[in-house]
């Protein structure tokens, strides 16, 4: 399977599941299994329950660190009788996929960890640094430092949706 369709197909997983602040347990085991699926160097949960893979250059782990993020959660499904297809559903049609956080975040985390993951190590300086992080919608920010505490990083790419605008903070 090429990269765009896996990044597609885990989207639609992704976004099948619910996944309010506190609750992202189940998102957290899928992501884990894709990070592990394409061979990410190391992966694990830290303590706040936010997913940490790390892919090393083939040189070795020395050099700079980049840190890549988007966060788990969403917030909930209102009114989703209104809704033009299901909020959970992960329908794919008229060219996009459909449903709660396909936008605001899982289309960008399932992206990340996708493109990331197949970059050739050669390719590669240093480690990069791939956090799904924990309670965004409820702490903007908390989960995501916690990362870079650990991982301390030269910059870091935050995948949160800006209307195609790159945003620098």
């Amino acid at each position: 399977m090429d990269a765009a369709t896996r990044a597609i197909a885990f989207c639609q997983e992704l976004v099948r599941i619910e996944s309010l602040s506190g609750e992202e347990e189940a998102v957290a085991s899928v992501v884990m299994r894709e990070m592990a699926a394409l061979g990410f160097d190391e992966v694990h949960r830290d303590e706040l329950g936010s997913v940490v893979g790390l892919i090393h250059a083939s040189r070795g782990t020395g050099g700079s660190r980049l840190l890549f993020d988007a966060h788990m959660d969403v917030v909930p499904a209102i009114e989703p009788e209104t809704w033009r297809f299901p909020p959970f559903s992960g329908e794919r049609a008229e060219d996009r996929i459909w449903g709660r956080g396909a936008t605001d975040i899982k289309g960008s985390l399932a992206a990340m960890v996708v493109a990331l993951g197949s970059v050739p190590r050669g390719d590669l300086s240093g480690t990069v640094v791939v956090s799904a992080s924990v309670g965004e919608e409820r702490i903007e920010g908390l989960a995501v430092s916690h990362v870079l505490e650990r991982f301390a990083a030269g910059a870091a790419v935050i995948c949160e949706p800006t209307g195609l605008r790159i945003g620098l903070g």
